[in-house]
Order: structure tokens, then sequence, then C-alpha cells
């Protein structure tokens, strides 16, 4: 069955915002006075659902003060740019008629700023940020934007995300670069692995 419509993770898959959400995570680190870790490290202990990612490190906190925390520290950032070609080969999946959606963890608010800095904002028939758990939201987001799940993939740089579009009955593409580590995606078994917004080109449009 052919893809008509593609449901991207934003962070560490369109957007390279390594460094500021490490950043932001570490000051919510700093406020609870427990020991920052190496970007490394990070990059190997981050989870999603994010508030699991907390709890491995005994930080009892609620969600919503942890989400303020978390969004004071990146917005004092600034914004992050999107990985190289990603503007280009999303601009050629519209002009070829194909529906684009956005999935993320990431604050609604802040999700659509950093979409419209980066220039893309029309690109996409729908934006769900705020997604604290995509296996929940995910069919909601589906619905709303009229995909059928057997001409739908899903497209993330973490296990969830393919988790996610498994769940969803789509097809998976899991993007290496982002969060996490090749091995760990490919442990996921999603449909196709690939290193670059190039290759998901190929594989959607030959």
């Amino acid at each position: 069955m052919k893809i008509k419509n593609i449901i991207f993770d934003w962070s560490g898959t369109l957007c390279d915002d390594h460094s500021r959400v490490y950043e932001a995570n570490m000051r919510v680190f700093d406020f609870h006075n427990i020991k920052r870790m190496s970007f490394d490290e990070y990059k190997r202990e981050f989870i999603l659902p994010y508030m699991d990612f907390y709890k491995k490190y005994s930080l009892k906190i609620e969600k919503e003060v942890q989400d303020k925390l978390f969004t004071e520290a990146i917005y004092s950032l600034g914004f992050a740019e999107l990985f190289q070609n990603v503007k280009e080969v999303l601009t050629l999946f519209k002009e070829k008629g194909i529906r684009m959606a956005i999935l993320s963890s990431n604050h609604q608010e802040r999700l659509e700023e950093e979409v419209t800095h980066c220039g893309i904002h029309d690109l996409f028939v729908k934006m769900k940020g705020s997604s604290h758990n995509k296996k929940n939201d995910v069919f909601d987001l589906i619905k709303k934007c009229n995909f059928l799940p057997n001409e739908t993939m899903f497209v993330g740089d973490m296990a969830h995300d393919i988790d996610t579009g498994k769940h969803a009955n789509l097809k998976t593409a899991a993007l290496c670069g982002g969060y996490e580590l090749r091995e760990k995606l490919a442990q996921a078994n999603p449909d196709h692995l690939i290193n670059s917004i190039n290759e998901l080109r190929d594989i959607i449009l030959n």
C-alpha cells in the first residue's frame, strides 16, 4: 500500500534541539539538587514518556511542576533549527500530495512557535503537542486528520515513537542520529531504519 500520510515526531527527528533539551532537563535536575549527567549518558538514559525518565532518578515531582520548570528553561535557550534538507524534503512531500502531521511531547505553544520559526508551519495539516504518552494520542490524531492507518507512516527517533506507530497499526521509520542510539532503535523493529531525511524521501516516493 502506498504511503499517503506521514506523522512525524519533532525533537530529534525534524528539529536538531539536542543541546537545548539536554540543558533544560539538567536545569530541572539542578532545581532538585540532582547531580547532572553527561550528554552521552543523557542520550543513553533518556526515555519516553518523559516522567518515567525522572522516576529513574527517584525524582518525585508532579508533572505540572516539571512541565513548568522545563518550559521556563527551554524558552530561555532560544530556538533550534531543522536538520539538513528537512524543509526541502517536506516541501516535496506536500507537492506530491502527501499529508503530514506532527505528534510531539513538546509543549503545544512552544511546538507551534518552533515550527513557525523554521518556516514549515503550512506544510502540516495538524500539530499535536503536549503529548506525554503518544500511544494515548495517536488514534485521536489519525481520526482528526482522516488518515487511514494502512496508508500512514510514523517517523521518529526514539523507540517510543516506533512503539506508538506499531500500536496504531502504522508503518514505521526510525531515524538515527536523534535521541536514541541506533542499536536501541533497531531493537524496536521498525519497518525502516534510516540515517537521513533523504532516505525517507526515497522510500516514500519510490
